[in-house]
């Protein structure tokens, strides 16, 4: 789903993703608007630039999977003003953003 919904300000409620899908390179990078992230299958494997600048994105994030790519999945997400938490296991969490 690389770069899908990129740069789409008014997506506020990513939609559902099929479990087969497992790559979300940018898929929501720029969505500025979005404030509910959608839920990933356990078989997720790249979330790089992910949520790249999802300044509005609010509840738990959760990431249980795989992942071997994360790389500035959140970069300029202010996870404290946007009460935005993450759960799960994180193999590498110096690659999200934070």
């Amino acid at each position: 789903m690389r770069s899908a919904f990129q740069g789409c300000n008014k997506l506020e409620i990513a939609p559902t993703i099929p479990d087969n899908i497992h790559s979300f390179s940018e898929t929501f990078a720029h969505c500025t608007s979005l404030k509910t992230a959608p839920k990933l299958s356990d078989k997720t494997y790249n979330l790089y630039h992910t949520f790249y600048g999802c300044t509005s994105l609010t509840g738990t994030f959760t990431i249980n999977g795989e992942i071997s790519t994360y790389t500035d999945c959140f970069k300029n997400v202010d996870f404290k003003n946007q009460n935005l938490t993450l759960s799960g296991v994180f193999s590498n969490i110096d690659d999200i953003g934070l």
